[in-house]
């Protein structure tokens, strides 16, 4: 018997989920929702790398107060806003991703200063 996260993990097939239950894109689509202009640009390519790997550790409940900090993830959130193409599902999940890397830092800062 099935329970219903796995009848919905089935449904979902090649996307993960994060620890709300939601589905993030797979590596595939996140892939194919960058425009190609900013497939371009070093620079591009390594906020589209910074964005991937920040979501992929999310879903994964990798993210602790002592690596939240080299997660860059918070600094980048406006070039994502500012974007013509807004993909809304990929924008949640980065969402999700920078909650919690800030909750991560919040717990850090009051780890620092007890």
């Amino acid at each position: 018997q099935k329970s219903n996260d796995d009848l919905l993990a089935d449904e979902m097939g090649p996307r993960r989920r994060l620890s709300s239950g939601k589905a993030c894109l797979s590596e595939d689509e996140e892939e194919a929702s960058v425009p190609p202009a900013k497939k371009a640009g070093h620079a591009d390519a390594s906020v589209a790398e910074m964005y991937r790997v920040a979501i992929k550790m999310a879903s994964e409940n990798k993210i602790t107060a002592k690596n939240a900090w080299t997660l860059k993830l918070i600094d980048h959130m406006s070039e994502m806003v500012d974007s013509e193409l807004v993909n809304f599902q990929k924008a949640s999940c980065a969402l999700e991703a920078g909650v919690k890397i800030y909750c991560g830092r919040v717990d850090d800062t009051f780890d620092a200063t007890r």
